[in-house]
């Protein structure tokens, strides 16, 4: 019997279990709550190899989406690495989206965050955070991102090429006496200095490719939204149309049956002293009345005929009409031509 309920459950689970493969498909079609659950397998390693890069990837385009649970893990995971300013920058930015929209409990950890700050954020960091705010809304605010971004950029290279212009005025100049031992070790990192700046070249060109793939998927995200909002206005302009041709259709068959009862009664209320038709001349009056002609004033076959394309699209059983409405008009259309013909 235990055997027999392990053997059920290992069923169960592995069909109902969703594999990291169809996670992705889900996730590249923009399902954010499979970019979360995506995202949560590389932070714990299930069923795929753990990578924070990958797991923050998911993260960010679920949180961009509105995914709450998303925007909690990536604060979580920004705030245990805050001693990184980017770390702390990305749960600023993801505090104050929360606290905008009256959660209070992000508004109090802001409160705290900056609380515990020994020197006041630098402007261009604020910056950042507003402008990324913004640009979700509005071109200007995503140029502004950008340039705050390059600015930043410029400024850690600067940084990195002026310690490294330090370092060879420190070891190329005259005043400092080196014994042996400390030219040997001189002598070695002159040897290594083509290394120092191949490693720098490979920070830089990493630092641009990461802006380059954020300035990208904010692209990405506005075309999405754009193309979004378009099919929208499509889909509603074409409903408009089909119900207004819905009401025309609809006007013009109560017409014509107002006026075929209206010839009903104008026949069943006919004087006794006036000379009874032939049953031909009956026949013909009401195939008339059906086109909404007059008998003594019936147009061309052609015109006759174009009548009866319209009528087909009323009294079509297809289209709001039924079968015998049809017939009645097939044989209305043969007497009248009949009678063109004649």
């Amino acid at each position: 019997m235990k055997l027999l309920t392990f053997v059920l459950l290992l069923l169960s689970t592995s069909t109902w279990a969703i594999t990291v493969d169809e996670l992705t498909e889900k996730a590249q079609q923009n399902d954010t709550d499979a970019q979360f659950q995506l995202a949560e397998k590389y932070l714990s390693g299930d069923g795929v190899e753990a990578s924070d890069q990958e797991a923050r990837y998911w993260l960010e385009r679920a949180a961009s989406s509105g995914n709450h649970g998303a925007i909690q893990t990536l604060i979580t995971l920004s705030l245990q690495q805050s001693q990184d300013s980017k770390h702390l920058n990305q749960a600023i930015y993801w505090l104050t989206q929360l606290a905008i929209d009256g959660d209070t409990q992000a508004q109090l950890k802001l409160g705290e965050l900056y609380e515990e700050q020994t020197a006041p954020p630098k402007a261009l960091d604020m910056a950042e955070i507003w402008y990324r705010i913004a640009a979700q809304h509005d071109e200007n605010a995503q140029l502004g991102y950008e340039r705050v971004l390059e600015q930043k950029f410029n400024a850690q290279r600067a940084k990195q090429v002026s310690s490294i212009d330090q370092l060879e005025v420190a070891f190329d100049s005259p005043e400092i006496e080196l014994n042996p031992v400390e030219k040997s070790k001189a002598s070695a990192s002159n040897a290594a200095e083509p290394w120092i700046y191949v490693v720098a070249a490979l920070v830089l060109a990493i630092v641009a490719l990461l802006v380059w793939h954020k300035k990208t998927m904010n692209t990405f995200a506005q075309q999405e939204r754009n193309a979004d909002a378009k099919s929208s206005q499509e889909t509603l302009k074409l409903r408009e149309q089909v119900k207004m041709q819905d009401t025309t259709l609809k006007q013009q068959k109560r017409q014509l049956d107002t006026l075929y009862r209206q010839f009903k009664k104008l026949q069943a209320s006919k004087q006794p002293s006036v000379e009874p038709t032939t049953a031909r001349d009956n026949k013909l009056a009401l195939a008339c009345a059906v086109f909404g002609y007059k008998a003594t004033n019936i147009p061309s076959s052609k015109e006759v005929k174009a009548r009866y394309k319209q009528l087909c699209k009323i009294y079509h059983p297809d289209l709001q009409g039924s079968e015998e409405e049809m017939k009645r008009l097939n044989g209305a259309l043969k007497i009248v031509l009949t009678s063109v013909n004649n």
